[in-house]
């Protein structure tokens, strides 16, 4: 019973996440630019997410044919589908400029989260973001892409920034000589 619900608890959270990356545009923002041209639709996710497909294709047939249905079975496939779903769906969004923010390897972080950033070679960024416990560096090498383009929009979203970090400094200050 607790394998049950425990699964079923995944399948909801699984199907949320998978819903949450196919609506990017609302808490992501516009897209801009890709990073990185290169698409990095797993081969092995696919690979799995088909593999589930044709175990669960024969669970209905069996069914239907013997009238024999194995709930726990379905539901592990129902799972792996989903799960193999939405890391094909973060794959092809990683690495991607949007209108509140970039979407790196270890996820998407808005524009207020980035300390700064710097060419560590001619191919390769480096972001410095501002974890929830201490800050860290996050790398994107690029593949065949316009270096000015980039940095020209890298450029105009971190003057956005440092104009807002000052304009509430003011308020702040405003407010204190206020009180």
């Amino acid at each position: 019973m607790g394998w049950t619900i425990a699964l079923y608890i995944l399948i909801i959270v699984e199907f949320y996440f998978v819903l949450k990356e196919l609506n990017i545009g609302n808490y992501r923002g516009k897209f801009i630019l890709k990073i990185n041209s290169e698409r990095n639709i797993s081969i092995f996710w696919t690979v799995l997410l088909v593999l589930w497909s044709v175990f669960m294709f024969f669970r209905i047939i069996s069914y239907i044919s013997y009238k024999q249905i194995y709930l726990k079975d379905i539901k592990v496939n129902i799972f792996w589908i989903g799960f193999s779903l939405q890391r094909i769906i973060t794959d092809r969004n990683y690495s991607q400029i949007r209108e509140n923010g970039i979407s790196v390897s270890s996820g998407f972080y808005k524009w207020n989260r980035f300390k700064s950033y710097q060419w560590i070679s001619s191919n390769t960024i480096q972001f410095k973001v501002e974890g929830i416990f201490k800050s860290f560096d996050e790398e994107i090498e690029l593949k065949n892409q316009d270096k000015e383009k980039i940095d020209e929009i890298l450029q105009k979203h971190m003057e956005l920034l440092d104009s807002q970090i000052i304009a509430e400094k003011r308020e702040l200050t405003a407010d204190e000589i206020k009180n």
